[in-house]
């Protein structure tokens, strides 16, 4: 028989008994062909728990080690080992082997796959390490952020700057992974609507910076599969192979952590840059900026105050163009009588273009106490001292 003709359809157990296993040969003179055995084999015939564990990588000998030596992680089963017709589905000491998948030859492959996920698993521990000292990096940056908003806390005492660094769950996500699922199958994500609400279940509350919680989310998802979760189910077993399109690749997908991103947020307290109005976000980077800034050259702003309320110009912007000018010449572009004022600017300059002749550009400039300067003032940033005057007597101290 030559070619590929039993390619994929037959797998090969061997016996660990020290009788008429292979444990059974002792002569070191043969201690080559033993392994050569146990590296031919998919899986080992025996019920002793410690072969369960060392084959899996949890004995005495790690998952690398035994996977150096054996070629791969090897699962444990027991069967009736019948001789006769009388001992089929007879089990001595009543041990077997309970393998969730239909009773096939694809069904029995299922226990190479769940060998696999514990190899996986510890793949996944490699993956989540390499994503956490990435994430040290933006940590590292994000505690010298810290040490700036510590040293302006006078001024952010009533606008809470933060910075987020974590890993997180990508938005992208839930989708993927419900396309894996057949929903018309019975099991804990049957229904479109049904598989959504147990995926959210699996996931809320988990903290995707931990890999304890990571390890749980992936164990979950597999025990959810095995067992249907829905209520009034009462944990019935299902089989994965009948749920899942391409089995080999999701498992590929969920212990790959593709789906755990970095994320890397400047926030104003809870909402993030997203959630902020334009203006919002135009002085919160701007505040930013000048928190981190330690430049002492000019800085130009044209309407730093555009969609901002007046409040939030004097209460947010005012404090630190104030603070920053210790430092720098701030020149700023404005028609907001705050940052003008409020903010003492220490010169003014008056422009004005007339268009009706020739576009003629004039200018003065001087201080605010200059009474050429403090009439333009009124006149363009307030609406002339009538109008000043009049909003002035309709408010209360």
């Amino acid at each position: 028989m030559g070619g590929d003709i039993l390619a994929n359809c037959y797998l090969i157990g061997v016996s660990n008994s020290s009788n008429d296993g292979n444990s059974g040969i002792k002569h070191s003179s043969l201690a080559a062909t033993r392994q050569e055995i146990y590296r031919l084999s998919d899986f080992i015939f025996s019920a002793n728990p410690n072969d369960t564990q060392y084959f899996l990588g949890k004995g005495v000998d790690k998952p690398k080690k035994v996977k150096d030596d054996y070629g791969s992680l090897k699962p444990c089963i027991f069967g009736s080992d019948a001789h006769s017709m009388n001992n089929v589905c007879i089990f001595p000491n009543d041990k077997f082997t309970w393998i969730k998948a239909d009773p096939t030859f694809e069904g029995l492959k299922q226990i190479l796959i769940e060998t696999k996920r514990a190899e996986r698993i510890e793949k996944t521990k490699k993956i989540f390490k390499d994503k956490t000292n990435v994430l040290s990096i933006y940590n590292k940056t994000k505690k010298g952020i810290d040490a700036k908003i510590k040293e302006n806390e006078d001024l952010l005492r009533n606008y809470k700057i933060n910075i987020d660094a974590s890993l997180i769950l990508n938005n992208s996500f839930r989708d993927r992974f419900l396309r894996y699922i057949l929903q018309n199958k019975l099991g804990s994500f049957h229904s479109k609507e049904g598989g959504q609400i147990q995926l959210n279940n699996l996931i809320d509350g988990k903290d995707f910076n931990e890999f304890r919680d990571v390890e749980l989310f992936l164990n979950q998802i597999i025990e959810y599969l095995f067992e249907d979760k829905r209520d009034k189910q009462n944990n019935e077993l299902r089989f994965i192979d009948e749920q899942v399109k391409d089995i080999e690749e999701f498992y590929e997908y969920i212990f790959s952590l593709d789906y755990i991103n970095f994320h890397y947020q400047l926030k104003l307290g809870d909402k993030e840059i997203e959630q902020l109005s334009p203006g919002e976000r135009r002085a919160l980077l701007l505040i930013f900026y000048l928190l981190l800034d330690e430049n002492d050259i000019p800085l130009i702003l044209d309407q730093p105050e555009d969609n901002l309320d007046n409040y939030s110009v004097a209460n947010v912007l005012v404090p630190f163009i104030r603070r920053a000018k210790q430092k720098r010449q701030i020149i700023l572009v404005t028609h907001n009588p705050n940052l003008a004022i409020v903010a003492d600017a220490e010169q003014i300059i008056w422009v004005n273009i007339d268009k009706e002749n020739k576009n003629k550009f004039e200018f003065i400039s001087g201080s605010i106490e200059n009474r050429e300067i403090n009439k333009q003032i009124v006149n363009v940033l307030e609406g002339t001292m009538p109008a000043f005057n009049k909003r002035k007597q309709k408010y209360y101290e």
